[in-house]
């Protein structure tokens, strides 16, 4: 179980996932992309050809540096989270039954202003920044 390194050659571009998606998927996305770069101005957008969506973290490992991703499907767009299961989540929006992973069914734009749809954001930021920096990182300000 390798950790993978996304190479230059297998990135595309966000237009290439979301460009000609249906509306209101297309505008859906677009602002949960902006609220993630709102909250983590330094995320890595991957982009990987084949797949209908772009994860963003600390670096381009998708195993180890993303804490979530944006991902177009019919009518909605899935905000998930890699290690969700570790996240709080007082509101009980998360959905899902895998060992880790979780996602919120974002169908309108109402839910992208949903106050506990960007606490779990900043929290799966803090949780990957705190993996990959350790134990000092506690201390530090969220993004």
């Amino acid at each position: 179980k390798g950790e993978q390194t996304v190479m230059k050659d297998d990135l595309v571009q966000w237009d290439d996932v979301f460009g000609s998606v249906d509306e209101p998927v297309s505008s859906i996305a677009a602002a949960l992309r902006k609220l993630v770069h709102s909250i983590h101005p330094e995320t890595v957008e991957c982009v990987y050809q084949g797949y209908n969506g772009v994860n963003f973290g600390f670096g381009n490992k998708m195993k180890s540096d993303a804490y979530l991703y944006v991902m177009a499907q019919k009518g909605r767009v899935n905000l998930g989270f890699f290690r969700g299961t570790s996240l709080p989540d007082p509101a009980g929006i998360l959905e899902g039954t895998g060992k880790a992973l979780r996602h919120i069914k974002v169908t309108n734009m109402a839910m992208v202003a949903n106050p506990a749809l960007t606490a779990l954001v900043i929290a799966a930021i803090g949780e990957r920044r705190q993996a990959l920096t350790g134990p000092k990182a506690s201390s530090a300000p969220l993004p």
